[in-house]
């Protein structure tokens, strides 16, 4: 039963490893948060980028913490953080809070009890680029930056996003940035609460939003729009824009990869293996619509 039955099955450390092993390239970085993840993890994993264990000691040394923390987004492009029992390793979320705010987060997945999450480093980027588009009643985007203009499926676009309110909240607020192909299909999508919460900002004081966008591996090349607005977090109404319920950030070229993507990175639930004349279908997903990037994608 140990080693057959899920139910008494540890968290997928195997599928983790095997995972980072074909997204993680040399120049990213894996985090693991806990002193118990190291062994196991290190069992499976054989990949490229470095790992390295945070905090080092118990408990967490702030300063330190944050300084190799500096070092590593310094060094990398990408930042992978499996976070594991953090009310023993970092109960003042030091280490997540951190990146959070320096760096752009762009996917997070629970694996059992594992939260698999990643981020990337900050490109050099030059000032926002100013707008003035309201979003219902009070907010305003008044700048916004999108970095780089040309990618490859696999890596993160970075959204910068600039908000203003005229009056308090009553509502919380998600930010929803997107990448659409020419047919509104969605090759990207990153929802994420605004920090501090809409209900916590102060009338007229800016608010500075990091969105990670990951262009999915596989994603066709060609020219991908890119947009962003929000939404009521109790109802997922959109708020209104004067033309329609998002505002439009421009266009990214997402070009060919060097070579296709592996099979570890495109992250379908459900395996399959059948040859349809010239193509092979090897897996899919399953959801209700709309729900892909929500906590609620699960298969029906």
């Amino acid at each position: 039963t140990y080693y057959t039955d899920p139910t008494v099955a540890r968290d997928d450390y195997r599928g983790i490893a095997r995972y980072l092993g074909a997204a993680a390239g040399p120049g990213d970085a894996i985090l693991l948060n806990a002193a118990g993840q190291q062994e196991v993890f290190g069992y499976y994993y054989r990949g490229a980028a470095p790992v390295y264990p945070l905090p080092r000691r118990r408990p967490l040394d702030p300063n330190a913490t944050v300084a190799e923390l500096e070092a590593i987004l310094a060094q990398t492009r990408h930042v992978y953080a499996l976070y594991w029992a953090t009310d023993e390793s970092d109960p003042a979320g030091i280490i997540e809070n951190w990146l959070n705010e320096h760096a752009f987060k762009a996917t997070e997945a629970w694996v059992g009890n594992v939260r698999l999450v990643s981020y990337a480093a900050p490109l050099p980027a030059g000032d926002l680029l100013p707008t003035n588009v309201r979003l219902g009643d009070h907010v305003t985007l008044t700048g916004y930056r999108l970095l780089p203009t040309r990618t490859v499926p696999g890596e993160i676009v970075q959204v910068q996003l600039h908000w203003l309110t005229d009056a308090p909240l009553a509502a919380r607020y998600v930010v929803f940035v997107q990448a659409l192909d020419g047919a509104n299909h969605l090759v990207g999508q990153r929802d994420a609460e605004p920090v501090p919460p809409s209900v916590d900002w102060t009338p007229g004081q800016p608010v500075l939003g990091r969105y990670g966008l990951l262009i999915e591996p596989g994603t066709p090349p060609g020219e991908q729009r890119v947009i962003a607005g929000m939404y009521d977090a109790a109802s997922g109404q959109r708020l209104p824009t004067p033309t329609g319920n998002f505002v439009e950030l421009g266009t990214i070229a997402v070009e060919r990869p060097a070579t296709p993507p592996s099979v570890a990175t495109l992250r379908f639930r459900r395996p399959a293996s059948a040859d349809l004349g010239p193509l092979r279908l090897l897996g899919y997903d399953r959801y209700k619509l709309c729900l892909l990037y929500t906590s609620d994608a699960a298969d029906e």
